[in-house]
């Protein structure tokens, strides 16, 4: 006989379950092409009227933005991830996507620094060209975009690149970099915003918070789903049904977005059911398996720290 959605979920922590419980997640499509563009677009349009119509500007931005993710998507295609695209965020600049299981600290850390570092290094080749070789403002432009875009994504704020790079190289103190290192962000933030006056940053520092809450809520769900016995160092898709419904529960009651849903009801196949079974993937996201000695971090630190030094070809210090 087939339970009631009730019964299904006071047998979580009592007898085996016979029915389907756990929705399928279909595999995410790859972004399309075509949506590429029109957001490309979308991005220009938007950019163009916040910043007084000044054409030059706008164009630099989204070809810096542009080389930045297609080295993101590179690394990625190098790895063989699936379901690759881009697509560009007006006010906030773009993001590549994709996906891959069993993913290793080398690889992931590669994708992040696939991004800003080729970025930086074009950056300093227009940089010494233009100041030794052909002075013109576009390469000018182009130089100084290249340079601080990108080194701005490196700074170690979550979700930044550089944020995200620290993170992996630096699992067993993931939680507390990323609270030092968002805290501090928002206290940057928040002392440009009183010396220039430019009440906008306040969106970055709200989602610097946001962030932050959201992943104190994701890492409480982890500990006490440990507590309760659910293997969570697993994906989503070796979840049993009982382990689901016991990350069900506990995802309702300790993550804000969905406090709201009634455990009572439930229909496996509803959009709603999905929504929540794709927070637990992102929540039970196992960590990269690690294949970084002590030595191969410390280069990239390196590298990371000396690459801040390339601010100084632009002649802005």
């Amino acid at each position: 006989m087939e339970m009631e959605p009730q019964d299904a979920i006071s047998a979580a922590q009592g007898p085996a379950v016979t029915a389907q419980y756990k929705p399928n997640l279909s595999e995410k499509k790859p972004i399309s092409p075509i949506y590429t563009a029109i957001s490309l677009l979308l991005f220009i349009a938007i950019g163009f009227y916040v910043l007084n119509n000044n054409f030059t500007v706008i164009i630099v931005i989204s070809i810096v933005i542009l080389v930045h993710e297609l080295g993101h998507l590179l690394a990625m295609k190098y790895y063989n991830y699936s379901n690759l695209g881009i697509f560009f965020i007006p006010f906030f600049g773009g993001a590549a996507t994709g996906s891959k299981k069993n993913i290793t600290q080398k690889e992931e850390t590669i994708v992040f620094m696939a991004g800003p570092f080729p970025g930086i290094i074009i950056g300093s080749i227009l940089a010494v060209v233009s100041l030794y070789w052909v002075e013109n403002d576009l390469l000018s432009s182009l130089s100084v975009g290249f340079i601080f875009i990108n080194l701005f994504n490196l700074l170690p704020i979550y979700p930044l690149d550089g944020g995200r790079m620290i993170e992996v190289l630096f699992l067993d103190q993931k939680k507390t970099l990323s609270l030092v290192f968002s805290c501090l962000s928002i206290a940057a933030i928040i002392y440009f915003v009183i010396y220039y006056k430019n009440y906008i940053l306040l969106i970055f520092a709200a989602i610097i918070a946001s962030n932050l809450f959201t992943d104190h809520q994701k890492e409480k769900v982890k500990r006490v789903l440990a507590e309760d016995g659910v293997e969570i160092d697993t994906g989503y898709e070796n979840l049993s049904e009982e382990d689901y419904q016991q990350s069900r529960i506990r995802t309702i009651q300790y993550v804000t977005a969905f406090n709201n849903y009634d455990m009572d009801q439930y229909d496996v196949h509803s959009k709603k059911e999905k929504t929540l079974a794709q927070a637990i993937s992102q929540i039970l996201d196992p960590a990269p398996l690690r294949d970084l000695g002590i030595w191969q971090k410390l280069i990239i630190i390196i590298v990371w720290i000396a690459s801040f030094g390339s601010v100084w070809l632009t002649g802005l210090y």
